[in-house]
C-alpha cells in the first residue's frame, strides 16, 4: 500500500489552499482549499483520506515524490488516518515579499495574504498540534505578513520553537527577542558576496541594509540559530563569489550553518551548468576548511552525484 506520513503529520498553508507539503520540485501535491479562519478539520481529513485511496491507483497525487513509500496494507487497512501535527508550515503570504529575486516569479503577483493566527489557533484548540510542534515560515517574506509579529509570538507562548526564512530587509524586534529567548533560528538566502551581485540576483537595492541587520541579529543569537542560503546558478556562480560570501558567514558573522541550492527553474529543466556543479563542489569545500556546516536545501540525489564527482 501507498502512503507519505507527511499526509497527517505535516500541514501547510498555502495562499488558496491547505496542503501535506510543498510543491517544491513541480510535483502535484493534495489541495484542499482554504482562505483563512478556523480549519474545517473534519472536512480536510476526509479529503486526505480520499487522496490516500487515489494514492493507489495510478493518480498524477504525489507521482514521483521520493516520500511515498509501499507498506504493509495490514498497518491501515480499513483505518482512518489520525492526525497529529509535528510541523506546520507558513507560506500563506506566498505573494508578499519586498523583494524582486530574478530566480522566482511570485513577487510579479503580489497579493494580499490572510491573517494565520486564528488558524493556528483552531489547530491548537482541536489538540491537533503536538508539544514538540515545529513551525517554519517561508514564503514570500514573513516580516510583511499583516500578523507575523502576532503570530510568532503566539507560538513562542505554546512552547514551539520556529525556523523563519527571511530576506532581512525589515529588521524584526520579535525575531530579535526570539533569537535572543533561543526560541528560533533565521534563514537568510544572501545568494552573493559583493553588493554589485546582490542588486543584480535580489533585484532590490538593500544590500547594505542586510548586512547590518543581520549583524544586529547575530549580536543576540547563538553560532547555530543563523543560516546563510546561497542559490547557485548562472548569475552569481564565480568562485571569487562565493569566496566572499563565505568569508562574511565565518569571518564576520561567526556563524555555523550554510545552506546551497540551485535554480529551480534550472533545475526542473536539467539545465544546471557544469561551472554551477564546480561552484557548489568549491562552496562544500571551502566551507568545510572554514569550519562551517554545509546542509543542501532541497537538492535532488542526481545533482549530488553531480557535485560528488566534480570534487573527486
Amino acid at each position: 500500500m501507498k502512503i507519505c506520513k507527511m499526509l497527517y503529520s505535516d500541514i501547510n498553508f498555502e495562499p488558496a489552499a491547505i496542503q501535506p507539503c510543498c510543491n517544491t520540485h513541480a510535483i502535484k501535491v493534495p489541495k484542499y482549499e482554504f482562505h483563512g479562519d478556523e480549519v474545517d478539520m473534519h472536512g480536510y481529513a476526509n479529503y486526505i483520506n480520499q487522496v490516500l485511496n487515489d494514492l493507489q491507483t495510478d493518480s498524477n497525487i504525489c507521482k514521483g515524490c521520493d516520500k511515498l513509500v509501499e507498506i504493509n496494507d495490514d498497518e491501515i487497512r480499513n483505518k482512518k488516518l489520525i492526525f497529529s501535527f509535528g510541523t506546520v508550515s507558513l507560506n500563506m503570504h506566498r505573494f508578499l515579499c519586498n523583494c524582486k529575486c530574478v530566480y522566482c516569479n511570485f513577487w510579479h503577483n503580489l497579493r494580499k495574504s490572510y491573517k494565520i493566527l486564528p488558524p493556528l489557533k483552531s489547530l491548537y484548540k482541536q489538540s491537533l498540534l503536538r508539544k514538540n510542534c515545529f513551525f517554519s515560515w517561508g514564503g514570500g517574506e514573513p516580516t510583511i505578513q499583516p500578523d507575523f509579529e502576532e503570530a510568532s509570538a503566539w507560538i513562542k507562548t505554546i512552547g514551539c520553537s520556529q525556523y523563519i526564512h527571511t530576506n532581512a530587509i525589515i529588521y524584526s524586534k520579535v525575531i530579535e527577542q526570539l533569537l535572543s529567548s533561543q526560541s528560533c533560528s533565521i534563514n537568510v538566502s544572501l545568494d552573493s558576496g559583493t553588493r554589485e551581485i546582490y542588486e543584480k540576483v535580489k533585484g532590490v537595492k538593500k544590500h547594505d541594509k542586510v548586512i547590518a541587520n543581520l549583524c544586529k541579529y547575530r549580536e543576540f543569537s547563538n553560532p547555530n540559530a543563523i543560516h546563510l542560503k546561497y542559490i547557485i546558478f548562472n548569475d552569481n556562480n564565480s568562485i571569487s563569489e562565493i569566496e566572499n560570501f563565505l568569508l562574511f558567514a565565518a569571518k564576520t558573522l561567526q556563524i555555523k550553518i550554510i545552506n546551497f541550492s540551485f535554480d529551480f527553474r534550472e533545475v526542473c529543466k536539467k539545465a544546471v551548468s557544469q561551472k554551477t556543479i564546480i561552484a557548489a563542489a568549491f562552496l562544500i569545500k571551502r566551507a568545510v576548511d572554514l569550519g562551517l556546516d554545509v546542509i543542501p536545501f532541497f537538492v535532488d540525489d542526481d545533482i549530488l552525484q553531480r557535485i560528488k564527482a566534480a570534487r573527486i
